[in-house]
């Protein structure tokens, strides 16, 4: 159980440390952000994508701490 939570940690890190320093915001700015993201996403600039991935990655870390504890 462990390595999986780990495991999918990791993953969903390196989405969000993409979107957030490698420049994939910048790639997925227009509708590839309503696919990625949600719908709701299309209209957003780079720094509105940044700034959802920075909410999300501290989301999930609190979210796998959690689990993590809990198991």
């Amino acid at each position: 159980m462990y390595l999986y939570i780990f495991l999918i940690y990791v993953l969903v890190s390196l989405y969000f440390k993409w979107l957030l320093s490698w420049g994939g915001a910048e790639r997925i700015e227009g509708w590839l952000a309503g696919f990625l993201i949600n719908l709701q996403s299309t209209g957003w600039d780079t720094e509105q994508i940044r700034f959802y991935a920075l909410l999300s990655w501290i989301a999930w870390t609190v979210f796998c701490v959690v689990l993590l504890l809990a198991s």
